[in-house]
């Protein structure tokens, strides 16, 4: 997979009104065999839910997005992103212990 947008290791995705995130995953697969994409997203440790999205193939190129939301909390985030074609799938990539929630900055002494 080639990335255009994909969480780093240990992103922290600042939560919006409703207490979650979008996680962006916006991809290029190495091959147009594949019609589907599937993220499992897993919430500390376990799977947590899915999300399944087709490929646009243009100019030899498949082009997925998926964008699942995450809630904010103290949780941590898996990833497992699945090429899929039929009953087949491949795992193309995976990232973990991305959160969700705010931050805070402190300057000055104590």
């Amino acid at each position: 997979v080639k990335w255009q947008q994909w969480p780093a290791p240990l992103q922290l995705y600042p939560r919006n009104e409703q207490n979650q995130a979008a996680v962006p995953l916006v991809g290029l697969l190495q091959s147009t065999a594949y019609a589907q994409v599937s993220v499992l997203v897993y919430q500390n440790g376990t799977l947590w839910k899915s999300q399944r999205g087709g490929v646009t193939i243009s100019g030899g190129q498949a082009r997925f997005e998926l964008s699942p939301s995450i809630v904010a909390g103290r949780h941590q985030y898996r990833f497992q992103v699945y090429a899929v074609n039929g009953r087949d799938s491949v795992l193309v990539a995976k990232r973990d212990s991305i959160v969700c929630g705010d931050v805070f900055l402190f300057n000055g002494q104590s």
